[in-house]
């Protein structure tokens, strides 16, 4: 956010929930979402199916998941290569369009952080536990425990 005019610097940042009080997306907070859908799925799974009308829906995975799972490919992007986590992406002003689907102004990232890699290394590790119970999703497994562990070194290394 700090360096936005060096190209060096671009990621993609796309996907993933915007905040309830703005457009930006902040990795820490879905720490509140994620563990308590997958708490859910894993001890009530009859309660999700398959058939909510979204653009998911009808791939043998229950829709709860696919919703979790567009969350957890953008905290993938947030993961520097060192497993460091940046804490958030937005944009750089407060004009937020409404609807918010129709904002596509630039995003830009925000530094690293040791609670937004602490997070994502526990919410990553939890998403790659209950993966591995799903049969479309087990091929993901190893990746997702190899972000979390890259997120937890890094942390005990700071």
């Amino acid at each position: 956010m700090f360096d936005k005019e060096n190209a060096a610097t671009e990621r993609d940042v796309s996907g993933g929930w915007m905040d309830a009080g703005d457009q930006n997306k902040y990795v820490n907070f879905v720490n509140d979402v994620l563990p308590h859908l997958f708490y859910a799925y894993t001890h009530y799974p009859q309660a999700f199916t398959d058939d909510t009308n979204i653009p998911e829906s009808g791939n043998g995975v229950a829709d709860v998941i696919d919703e979790a799972d567009w969350e957890l490919q953008y905290l993938l992007k947030m993961q520097d290569d060192d497993g460091g986590v940046f804490i958030k992406s937005g944009s750089d002003d407060w004009n937020d369009p409404s609807p918010p689907s129709t904002d596509v102004r630039p995003r830009y990232y925000g530094a690293k952080c040791t609670s937004s890699t602490i997070s994502f290394a526990a919410m990553v590790a939890e998403a790659s536990v209950v993966y591995g119970t799903i049969p479309a999703l087990q091929d993901r497994v190893d990746s997702l425990s190899a972000a979390a562990v890259a997120a937890w070194d890094h942390f005990h290394a700071q």
